[in-house]
């Protein structure tokens, strides 16, 4: 790593503690935090700000709440879909099998369709998200089909019927997340499709996110749900905040991945392609984002309120426009 990245990557490091607090808008007491004070001259003290203590001192292994589908044994999904585990459902305040910490999630997996070939035609009783990182086919329906490139999102209802298709010389990479939506969320009926390069930014925040929104309530997804595309720009870093409990926000690092980060608590770990991790429920262990590479990086976020309340923000975002389908009997 050039040395100037070194020195930021420390500058960094060392603004999280006195910046974490204006997020989560708690101070923690001289009990819970330690007390930093500049300057010896006892007429003028100088500066002293509270901070967390370290993972180390909590007992805290932030490997828990990170999921990573390279060190992942492959299986295979839809007759034909080499898939590796990112993160699966699980309780995530216990410990238990790796990665299993989703609370209203069921699994999110990295797939690869290989070079020419296709799925069967399914209908599964779950809520699919995918988001194409690669390559280019086709996601087709019982009576319609969509063209599948890089930037294409797509939200498939529970008992939809769909196969893959792919329709080029190198493999389909997909990123897929599946889950129950309660049985008070009214679903959509079709397959919604959405082109991430078309879509307006809509959202800004955390110092440095710069948010396209790919998939909302209106959408046929629960009330406090949000899935998103999010941009950071070269050498930035994400505002550090906490989570209480039953909030799950799930970030997930897209390829290319160069020089990028993530930050838990007091630790900081290399972020690479399809790398995910869930913001700790702690209402204590802050999160953060880190592109310090010389490009725009971007990350796939989602969001689930859970049991914090029935409504959001993101039930009065603008309407975002989709892909129209093709029959299948076209061609």
């Amino acid at each position: 790593m050039p040395i100037f990245r070194m020195l930021l990557l420390a500058v960094l490091i060392g603004l999280t503690g006195q910046n974490s607090f204006a997020q989560t808008g708690l101070l923690p007491t001289r009990k819970d935090g330690i007390t930093v004070q500049y300057g010896t001259d006892t007429a003028a003290p100088g500066i002293q700000y509270q901070e967390f203590p370290s993972n180390q001192k909590l007992g805290v292994d932030i490997s828990h709440f990170i999921g990573n589908p390279a060190i992942s044994d492959p299986y295979l999904t839809q007759d034909g879909i080499i898939t590796r585990s990112i993160l699966t459902h699980g309780d995530p305040l216990t410990l238990g099998e790796p990665g299993a910490i989703l609370e209203y999630r069921k699994a999110l997996t990295v797939g690869e369709l290989p070079a020419g070939d296709r799925t069967s035609l399914v209908e599964l009783p779950e809520q699919l998200f995918l988001y194409v990182e690669s390559g280019e086919g086709r996601l087709e329906g019982s009576r319609e089909y969509w063209d599948l490139r890089e930037g294409i999102a797509a939200l498939v209802p529970p008992h939809a019927q769909y196969r893959f298709v792919n329709t080029s010389d190198k493999p389909l990479m997909m990123l897929m997340l599946t889950w129950d939506e309660p049985k008070a969320v009214t679903l959509r009926k079709d397959i919604l499709v959405r082109d991430s390069h078309v879509l307006k930014y809509l959202s800004v925040g955390h110092w440095h996110f710069m948010s396209k929104l790919l998939f909302l309530p209106v959408d046929g997804m629960g009330s406090t749900e949000a899935i998103s595309i999010c941009y950071m720009a070269p050498v930035t870093i994400s505002a550090p905040h906490a989570h209480p409990p039953h909030h799950e926000e799930l970030w997930v690092k897209l390829p290319p991945a160069d020089s990028t980060y993530l930050l838990l608590g007091s630790e900081v770990r290399r972020m690479t392609a399809n790398m995910a991790y869930l913001a700790p429920v702690t209402s204590t262990i802050t999160h953060s984002n880190m592109n310090l590479s010389d490009h725009v990086e971007a990350w796939i976020g989602t969001n689930y309120w859970g049991e914090m309340g029935s409504t959001s923000g993101w039930q009065t975002s603008p309407h975002q426009p989709s892909v129209a389908p093709k029959p299948l009997n076209s061609e």
